[in-house]
């Protein structure tokens, strides 16, 4: 199947959503409350292609800038927990 950089993009994208916003062993912060609040939104897909997005590889890299932003979220997600 061929896979065009826009959707490796998308696909790492996802990738970088779920391992700064997920937690293990917290059932509110699972990969369905991320796709629902975050990836839903920002991707643009059903949550069925966000879980098979999670476990493809892809060579794709996203800027620091975009990272950053969703490090952001989840600090600002942290703080308004306690």
């Amino acid at each position: 199947m061929y896979v065009t950089d826009h959707q490796k993009m998308r696909i790492r994208l996802a990738q970088v959503i779920d391992e700064i916003l997920f937690e293990q062993g917290n059932a509110s912060r699972c990969h369905k409350w991320v796709y629902e609040r975050y990836a839903r939104y920002v991707l643009g897909v059903s949550y069925d292609t966000y879980l098979s997005y999670l476990h493809q590889p892809t060579d794709a890299t996203i800027p620091d800038r975009i990272v950053e932003l969703f490090r952001a979220a989840k600090v600002r997600l942290d703080e308004n927990r306690r």
